[in-house]
């Protein structure tokens, strides 16, 4: 058997969801008035598009650009008023706006707002009567009613949808906020576990705990374990996680879709495989380069925490990829593809410095602790799997790198966070060109870069002078690429010939 932690990152080709938010967003060209928009998208998806920042408005933007339309948001005046308060369709509170000048004009039966073409798709207030396009939203969660256990909460999310949610940052955290609102119950189940044996918490999708926001007093190590294994739930008021005994009955919140295509885990690039199949520590390493990258390095406690959670329940040791440097006597330690060796985590007493145990393995009768083995023992193992990402050294114009990555592999590549980028920078080391091609465009009409995978820009790492909303479009679009120098974004025209890097999954 074998078991992915979802500590990974995937790429934009195989969603369209705003890495900035939980939202993703759905362009419907029916002619419907707002309150059939309304009903459509909350039949359909989950409501009329919230647009709550201005990353939110350049994804919309992003995907609107070049219609011929006007689009319904889900903004109106609130029922009742006259002063023009606005709320939106999902009870959001109102901050954010992108008004076209002298918009909203205050005309009294311009109660509802849509994206006008003839503004570059910035809002005007418009009678809702006006039948128009319209631009959903969904989220990947949904609310289940029915009071159950923990453990029914998970069967029956894993049998109807796909799991119990978990929560990873403060975005998904917002969208289980408005969510849970509707609840029955003071407490909604989320799939956080906590495990007595090993004394820490993870998501039963396999992932660890980055985000955090646990209640006063809940959260600890020290639990309570007396009664049984603790499980986490979200308090419907407060909206902060609490830990509660697994037996009590709650609604719960189920994922709709592979957590693998919507969230994004911000500890770090790197997905773990562990490998239920005995082998030697060097035929394990052979396997793991074969079929991944290497045997798993762990290079921080969050990182032994994942891999803690992936063979968490199971008994037997597991082989990663630390061993004593070949030739040496003095217990000088390295990582199987070439990492340094800086974090440990030894059970007492080991390495205990016998001649033959030069490899390492996760013991599973000392909590996952390392002890030093004898490389020739057959052990189940763990293998680890970097961002795929590939540099190709052929010099192309950005469209003809954009064409060459979709045809053979996937699309050019979209930055999203500092991990991604860490990971560029490595690829770029081989680079043959100044510049490399990112999947970074801009748009003249909007005035505004966007990925061409959809995403709008969130992380940024551009160069002085770069990245400006007043951007020199004499010469066509512009167009990002990566110094191989600085690793710092620049703004190109899209003619230059560089090479560029490819996603692979």
């Amino acid at each position: 058997m074998s078991s992915a932690l979802h500590g990974l990152l995937l790429f934009s080709a195989l969603w369209t969801l705003s890495l900035c938010g939980t939202r993703q967003f759905h362009v419907v060209k029916e002619g419907k008035n707002w309150t059939e928009a309304q009903k459509y998208c909350r039949e359909k998806f989950t409501d009329l598009a919230t647009i709550e920042n201005q990353e939110e408005m350049d994804a919309v933007n992003a995907t609107l650009n070049g219609t011929a339309d006007n689009f319904w948001i889900g903004l109106r005046q609130k029922p009742g008023e006259n002063n023009k308060s606005w709320i939106w369709s999902d009870g959001s509170n109102f901050s954010y706006s992108d008004w076209y000048p002298k918009e909203p004009n205050n005309n009294g039966s311009d109660n509802c707002v849509q994206l006008y073409r003839e503004y570059g798709y910035r809002w005007n207030d418009a009678g809702c009567h006006h039948p128009g396009s319209f631009v959903c939203y969904e989220i990947p969660l949904i609310l289940i009613k029915q009071n159950k256990t923990w453990r029914e909460a998970l069967r029956y999310c894993r049998e109807k949808h796909v799991d119990l949610v978990s929560v990873h940052t403060e975005d998904i955290q917002h969208q289980v906020k408005i969510i849970s609102q509707n609840a029955s119950t003071a407490n909604v189940w989320m799939g956080l576990r906590h495990t007595c044996t090993l004394s820490f918490w993870f998501w039963v999708s396999g992932e660890f705990i980055c985000y955090q926001n646990w209640a006063p007093g809940n959260g600890t190590e020290d639990e309570d374990c007396s009664e049984r294994e603790r499980t986490g739930a979200v308090q419907s008021g407060s909206k902060q996680w609490v830990s509660l005994t697994e037996t009590q009955k709650l609604n719960f919140i189920c994922s709709t879709i592979s957590e693998a295509l919507w969230t994004l885990s911000l500890c770090g690039t790197r997905q773990f495989h562990v490998e239920e199949v005995n082998k030697t520590w060097i035929e394990a390493q052979k396997y793991c380069r074969e079929n991944f990258t290497d045997l798993v390095t762990i290079e921080n406690q969050e990182e032994m925490d994942a891999v803690k959670a992936a063979v968490n329940g199971t008994t037997g040791n597991f082989w990663i990829g630390l061993r004593q440097k070949p030739g040496e006597t003095n217990r000088s330690w390295i990582w199987s593809d070439g990492s340094n060796f800086s974090y440990s985590y030894w059970k007492h007493g080991e390495p205990n410095n016998d001649g033959s145990d030069n490899c390492v393995h996760v013991y599973s009768e000392y909590e996952y602790r390392w002890n030093d083995a004898n490389c020739n023992w057959t052990n189940p193992f763990v293998c680890y799997e970097e961002i795929p990402l590939i540099l190709i050294k052929q010099n192309m114009t950005w469209r003809e790198a954009l064409r060459y990555c979709r045809e053979k592999h996937v699309d050019l590549v979209s930055v999203h966070t500092e991990d991604i980028q860490h990971q560029v920078e490595f690829v770029t080391k081989g680079a043959s060109t100044a510049n490399v091609w990112l999947g970074l465009r801009h748009t003249c009409t909007l005035s505004f870069w966007f990925w061409v995978s959809g995403e709008s820009i969130c992380y940024q790492n551009w160069a002085p002078g770069n990245g400006t909303e007043e951007e020199d479009c004499r010469e066509g679009e512009r167009t990002g690429a990566v110094q191989s120098g600085s690793k710092q974004w620049v703004s190109l025209p899209e003619t230059q010939k560089l090479s560029f890097i490819c996603s692979t999954t």
